[in-house]
């Protein structure tokens, strides 16, 4: 046949050149062209795939994995490997050439690859990394809490005015008294509001939630000592929401005196509640004849809110980091890598890749996906390599769906990593994820899907070069090692 039939586009599992590829029997397939668009009638009726285990020997038609000769089938798509048993790891180098209708067959096609991923458990050598010195430092922190099934949601009792759509400005009032201010040692309240809240202290405005969507999930916390007085108090809210969901309010004021004795105001049924803008409302001696009594709408922990925190309640993203030391020639070199979580991973200062998001959203309960990646371009021979990973919540411990919640699957990402190298003296060494790794937080202080990202850039000059070698982590806290997960 003259060069009127071409077999290009190869593709292994439907990629073109995959990496990584999990199953043993690989589903090939190829397109065929034809140079002559007028020409009618032509079709492939046979084919004959030859995979080698390199490339020089594909060249020299040493087909040592697979040669499956001559096969009489127009199938040109899902043909299924049927070669030697592939063991984790291995290139495969293949090319196919087909036969038309005159039984005259074509030029093999350019060549293509695939690799095989880590096919069994004991290929794997890497631990489950990550950094949790944050969650240490918050819990020794002298923080107000919501408490789940004690604290309480309240809302305006919108079922006792006809056509109430919730949507607007609602008020909410507390009195209390204090007999002696001199007793009162302190005195704090922590309060959040879906949608948004602002709140009054004896006709003073103290605090409002931040404008942001979904700015409930980090309540206020206030000392308001200094705004109370002797004998009678009160806690005035304004509400704001205008979404057609459900809204509610949450608070707690605790009040110690110098016995150490406390006293606990929540949001409850008996705060007064109205629809409208009364004057003075934020007084303690407003007459309320005209209030309601605010409906509970939710127990602490309920959806739709859970229980939102109080400070920064977005952990910041770990960034983890080992050096090592190449001293042979490479012949080959790929990354096998996974998180509980989202990962950015990084090699003596490059990206290794264009992906976002990997490893890709997943039902973590049941399986955890990995990427692999060709690295040796980015390794120095004969010199010090860093290998850098910034770990972020993404939908395993952040914010997910449309509960408002967070920690669906888990609590604390974690990274897994492994490098294979094959040098060219025909030895391998491999760098895994394990105890000698070193972490810190960085510049990225909040990474979440639905949230966003904050960034502090007066720790830039602090992190420069952070994913580089010659970077100095003296200062970098140790890395934590998971249980195994299976």
């Amino acid at each position: 046949m003259k060069k009127e039939l071409t077999v290009t586009y190869l593709r292994c599992e439907y990629k073109v050149n995959p990496l990584g590829i999990d199953t043993v029997n690989p589903r090939l397939g190829w397109i065929i062209e034809c140079a002559n668009p007028n020409q009618k009638g032509e079709k492939q009726t046979a084919y004959q795939v030859m995979v080698s285990s390199t490339k020089e020997k594909l060249d020299n038609n040493i087909a040592d994995l697979w040669n499956c000769g001559k096969v009489v089938s127009d199938q040109s798509n899902q043909v299924e490997y049927a070669g030697k048993t592939l063991i984790s790891k291995i290139e495969c180098w293949w090319k196919v050439r087909i036969w038309g209708v005159n039984d005259n067959v074509t030029e093999w096609s350019k060549e293509a690859m695939w690799t095989m991923g880590m096919l069994y458990k004991k290929d794997w050598k890497a631990q489950w990394v990550g950094y949790d010195e944050w969650e240490r430092r918050e819990a020794e922190k002298d923080k107000l809490e919501f408490v789940a099934g004690e604290d309480k949601w309240i809302w305006y009792p919108m079922d006792k005015t006809e056509g109430e759509k919730g949507i607007g400005s609602y008020f909410f009032r507390k009195n209390f008294a204090i007999k002696k201010i001199e007793d009162t040692s302190s005195a704090e309240i922590i309060i959040t509001a879906d949608e948004r809240f602002k709140l009054y202290i004896n006709g003073k405005k103290i605090e409002q939630s931040d404008n942001y969507i979904f700015s409930w999930t980090r309540p206020k916390q206030i000392d308001i000592s200094s705004y109370l007085q002797e004998g009678k108090n009160a806690l005035a809210v304004e509400c704001i929401n205008t979404y057609l969901e459900k809204p509610g309010l949450a608070a707690k004021l605790i009040l110690t005196n110098r016995n150490g004795e406390k006293e606990i105001i929540r949001t409850d049924d008996d705060w007064e509640a109205s629809n409208r803008l009364h004057k003075d409302w934020v007084d303690p001696d407003l007459e309320t004849s005209k209030w309601l009594n605010a409906k509970i709408v939710a127990l602490m922990g309920d959806k739709p809110w859970r229980i939102p925190k109080t400070g920064l309640s977005l952990p910041p993203p770990p960034y983890i980091r080992k050096n090592f030391r190449i001293k042979k020639k490479i012949k080959a070199a790929y990354v096998y890598v996974s998180s509980l979580g989202l990962y950015k991973l990084y090699i003596n200062g490059q990206s290794v890749s264009d992906d976002r998001f990997t490893p890709g959203w997943t039902d973590y309960n049941k399986r955890v996906y990995y990427n692999t990646y060709d690295v040796k371009r980015y390794l120095n021979f004969n010199d010090s390599n860093c290998i850098g990973i910034i770990l972020a919540d993404g939908w395993y411990a952040g914010y997910i769906g449309w509960e408002k919640g967070r920690e669906y699957y888990g609590k604390n990402p974690r990274a897994f990593l492994q490098l294979e190298i094959d040098y060219e003296d025909g030895t391998t060494g491999s760098i895994c994820t394990d105890k000698t790794w070193k972490a810190s937080y960085g510049p990225i202080i909040e990474a979440d899907l639905l949230m966003g990202e904050t960034y502090d850039s007066k720790k830039e000059r602090e992190f420069l070069g952070w994913n580089n070698s010659h970077f100095d982590d003296k200062n970098w806290g140790k890395i934590e090692i998971s249980k195994e997960i299976n």
